[in-house]
C-alpha cells in the first residue's frame, strides 16, 4: 500500500505539468486553428466584395481582419513562450491585407481591366499562400512539443519505479491518443462553422417550402370549385404573394451561397426550349391575371447545351417575373439567339453548329414598362440597391435579385445587359456561353385532360405531411389517377412490396425511414415492383439534393411548392 501511496504521490507531481498542457497548450493549438479560418474568411470576404464588384462588402472585412491581430494578443497572453513565434505574423498578415484591399478597391472600380492587375493579383495570392504556410509551420511545431512534453511527463514519472513506468506506459499511450485524437477535432473544427451554416439553410428551406407547398396547393384547387369573381379576385392576390415568398426564399439561398463564394456551375445536356417552357407555365396565372401576353422567338440552333439548367432557371425566374411585375399592359418578348463566342457574328437558325463546338447564347427578354432610369441602370445590378428606395416606392423587392442574376452569369462566362427600349420597356439580355449538341426537343404537354383512364394501376404518395398528403392527392386524382398514401419510408416500402404502383410519389425527409433508404430498399424488390418510377417530390432544394435524389435510385426530382403544370409534364415522361 505505501509503495502504491508513493508512485501516486509521484503522479500527484506531475499533475500541474499535465494540467498546464491542457489549459494552455491545447487552448493555443485551437487558437492557431481559428486563425488559419479567419485568413480564409479574409480571403472569401474579398472575393465575394470582387464578385458583386460592391465595396460596401469589402468594408466587412476590416473586421475579420482585425480579430485576426486582436487573436494573436490573446495567443501570446495565455502562453507567453508563443511571442518569439508570432513575432513577424502580424507584419505578414497586415502586409497580405493591405495588398489585397488596394488590389480590390482598383478591380471593383475597373472591372473592366482584371489583366493589368494581373501580376499585383498572383504577388498578393502568394503572400497569403505564404502566410499560411507560416501558420501551418507553427501549428505542427506547437503540436510536435505538445506530443514531447507528453513524452517527457511520462519518463519523468516512470523514473520513480517499474510499477511508475508501466502506469506511465499506459498514460502516456492513452494520452497520445488524446493528442491525436484533439488534432483531428481541431482540424473538424476548422470547417464546423461552414458546416453548420449549410445545415441551417438546408433546414430553413425545407422548414418554409413545406408550409407553403399547402398554401400554394390549397389555392390551385380552390380555383376548381368555382369561386365567385370577388373570391377570384382574393385567389389571384395570394397566388402573388406566394410566389413573392417562394422567390425571395430562392433569392436568399442563392445570395447567401454566393456571399460564401460558392457560385458552383453544374453543367447537363438539357433542351433550353424546353426549360424556357416550362418556366413561362410557373407564370401563366400571373400575366394572365394582369391582361398579358408572352411571345417566344426561338433564333436558336436546333440541338441541346450543356450549361447549368437550375442557375439558368433561377436567372429566367427572375427576369421574366422582372419583365411581368412592372408591365401594366402589352407583351412579354422572349428572344432566343446564338452567336459566336466573342459576341459579333449572328449564328443563323438553320445553322448546323459542330457538337463540340462553343457558343454564346443571350436570351432576351422585353417589357412594356416603365423601363430604368439612365442614371440608375448600372446601379440596378449592385446588391441591396433598389432603384426607387422611397417608403412610397411602387413595386418592392429587395435589391438582390438582378445581382444574383450577374453574378450567375459571370460564372458562366457570360454577363447580364439592361437597356431602355427606343419604343419603351426595359431590354434585359442575358448571356452565357455553352456548347450545342445534336439531338432533338421534347414539346412539353399542355393538355387538360386527365392523363389516366380507368382501371389504371394506383399512383403511390409517401409523404409524412398531413397537408402535402392532401394536396398532392388531389393534385394526383385530378388528373385521372387514384392513390394509396404512406406516412414515411417505411410504410412506404411495405406498400411497394405487396402492390403494383403506376408510379411513386417519394418525400425526401420523413420520420422512421427517410425516402432516400426507401427508394433504395424498393430498388431491390423482384420485377416490375423494383422498377416501379420514384419521383421525388420534396421540400430539399439545396445545391447537390436533386443529384442525391437521383443517386438513390429516384428516377424524377419536383421541387416544392408543387406546379399543377409541371407536375403533370413529369408524370407524362412515365405514363399518357
Amino acid at each position: 500500500m505505501g509503495y502504491l501511496l508513493f508512485n501516486i504521490s509521484v503522479a500527484q507531481k506531475h499533475e500541474d505539468s499535465i494540467s498546464q498542457l491542457h489549459t494552455v497548450k491545447f487552448p493555443v493549438l485551437e487558437q492557431f486553428s481559428v486563425l488559419k479560418q479567419g485568413l480564409r474568411d479574409v480571403h472569401d470576404n474579398i472575393s465575394t466584395a470582387l464578385v458583386l464588384e460592391h465595396e460596401f462588402l469589402l468594408e466587412e472585412t476590416y473586421s475579420t481582419a482585425k480579430q485576426f491581430s486582436s487573436r494573436i494578443d490573446v495567443i501570446n497572453e495565455l502562453d507567453p513562450t508563443t511571442i518569439e513565434l508570432t513575432r513577424d505574423l502580424k507584419v505578414q498578415f497586415d502586409g497580405y491585407f493591405k495588398s489585397a484591399k488596394e488590389v480590390a478597391d482598383v478591380l471593383i472600380n475597373n472591372p473592366e481591366k482584371p489583366r493589368l492587375y494581373e501580376d499585383k493579383s498572383l504577388e498578393v495570392n502568394y503572400l497569403r499562400l505564404q502566410l499560411d504556410n507560416h501558420l501551418d509551420q507553427i501549428l505542427e511545431q506547437l503540436k510536435n512539443q505538445y506530443v514531447v512534453a507528453l513524452g517527457n511527463t511520462n519518463e519523468q514519472m516512470r523514473s520513480a519505479n517499474q510499477l511508475a513506468a508501466v502506469l506511465g506506459s499506459v498514460l502516456i499511450v492513452a494520452l497520445v491518443a488524446l493528442a491525436w485524437i484533439i488534432s483531428v477535432t481541431v482540424l473538424v473544427a476548422i470547417n464546423k462553422s461552414d458546416k453548420l451554416k449549410e445545415i441551417f439553410l438546408a433546414t430553413m428551406s425545407h422548414e418554409l417550402r413545406t408550409p407553403i407547398n399547402g398554401i400554394s396547393g390549397a389555392i390551385s384547387l380552390l380555383e376548381d370549385t368555382e369561386p365567385t369573381v370577388k373570391q377570384q379576385v382574393l385567389l389571384d392576390a395570394c397566388k402573388l404573394s406566394e410566389l413573392s415568398i417562394t422567390t425571395a426564399i430562392d433569392d436568399i439561398l442563392e445570395f447567401t451561397s454566393m456571399m460564401s463564394g460558392k457560385v458552383h456551375i453544374k453543367p447537363i445536356v438539357f433542351s433550353l426550349q424546353k426549360s424556357l417552357d416550362e418556366i413561362i407555365l410557373i407564370f401563366t396565372n400571373d400575366y394572365q391575371m394582369k391582361g398579358l401576353s408572352i411571345a417566344i422567338d426561338d433564333q436558336l440552333p436546333a440541338g441541346l447545351i450543356n450549361a447549368d439548367l437550375n442557375r439558368i432557371a433561377h436567372v429566367l425566374r427572375h427576369l421574366i417575373g422582372n419583365a411581368i411585375k412592372f408591365s401594366g399592359q402589352g407583351c412579354v418578348h422572349v428572344r432566343l439567339e446564338a452567336h459566336d463566342t466573342k459576341g459579333m457574328l449572328r449564328i443563323p437558325k438553320n445553322s448546323n453548329v459542330d457538337n463540340k463546338e462553343i457558343i454564346q447564347i443571350s436570351i432576351v427578354i422585353e417589357d412594356d414598362g416603365p423601363g430604368i432610369n439612365e442614371d440608375s441602370i448600372d446601379d440596378a445590378l449592385k446588391p441591396f440597391h433598389q432603384i426607387d428606395g422611397s417608403f412610397n416606392r411602387q413595386h418592392q423587392g429587395m435589391g438582390i435579385g438582378l445581382p444574383i442574376c450577374n453574378s450567375i452569369a459571370k460564372a458562366m462566362g457570360g454577363k447580364i445587359e439592361l437597356r431602355n427600349r427606343e419604343e419603351g420597356g426595359l431590354c434585359a439580355r442575358f448571356i452565357f456561353n455553352s456548347p450545342l449538341r445534336a439531338g432533338m426537343q421534347e414539346n412539353v404537354s399542355v393538355s387538360t385532360k386527365p392523363l389516366a383512364i380507368e382501371n389504371v394501376k394506383k399512383v403511390l404518395i409517401v409523404e409524412d405531411n398531413n397537408v402535402n398528403q392532401m394536396i398532392l392527392n388531389a393534385f394526383i386524382n385530378r388528373l385521372g389517377f387514384h392513390t394509396d398514401t404512406a406516412n414515411n419510408g417505411e410504410e412506404g416500402l411495405k406498400l411497394a412490396s405487396q402492390n403494383d404502383y403506376a408510379m411513386i410519389m417519394m418525400d425526401c425527409q420523413m420520420p422512421v425511414m427517410d425516402g432516400f433508404e426507401s427508394t433504395q430498399n424498393i430498388r431491390k424488390l423482384e420485377g416490375e415492383k423494383g422498377r416501379v418510377p420514384i419521383i421525388a417530390v420534396t421540400a430539399n432544394a439545396m445545391d447537390g439534393d436533386k443529384e442525391r435524389c437521383l443517386d438513390s435510385g429516384m428516377d424524377h426530382y419536383i421541387k416544392k411548392p408543387i406546379n399543377m403544370e409541371i407536375l403533370k409534364s413529369v408524370i407524362s415522361e412515365f405514363y399518357s
